[in-house]
């Protein structure tokens, strides 16, 4: 089994263990963490982060989230990126404050089960 790499939010305390075959995205949602993302397919953007240090390998290189100008920025989507070792990212490069907070019990009502008797 591959060993898990740590992820750090670069300014802040947040950090989680992603494993080798997990996006960061996932890894940080399974965490906890109230991480920004909208369609987690490569194609919006919304998740979009600058690598600070460590190597990921995207799932989806050209995906339309990113410009060929975010590529050189050294941009990438959480979504897409697999870490290949400890990674820290820029949550917050667009200036904006996103979201990349502790809420383990907004995710975890995301995943409830149906109450009996509810149909599709």
């Amino acid at each position: 089994m591959s060993e898990s790499h740590r992820i750090r939010i670069a300014g802040g305390d947040d950090t989680w263990m992603c494993r080798p075959e997990e996006t960061l995205l996932h890894s940080g949602l399974v965490a906890g963490l109230r991480l920004p993302y909208e369609c987690s397919t490569g194609s919006c953007g919304s998740c979009r982060a600058r690598l600070v240090s460590g190597e990921v390998e995207s799932r989806w290189p050209e995906a339309p989230g990113l410009s060929g100008r975010d590529r050189a920025k050294g941009r990438i989507l959480c979504c897409q990126s697999e870490p290949r070792g400890d990674v820290v990212i820029d949550a917050h490069e667009s200036g904006e404050r996103l979201a990349w907070e502790r809420g383990a019990h907004d995710v975890a009502m995301e995943f409830r089960a149906r109450p009996s008797g509810m149909r599709s």
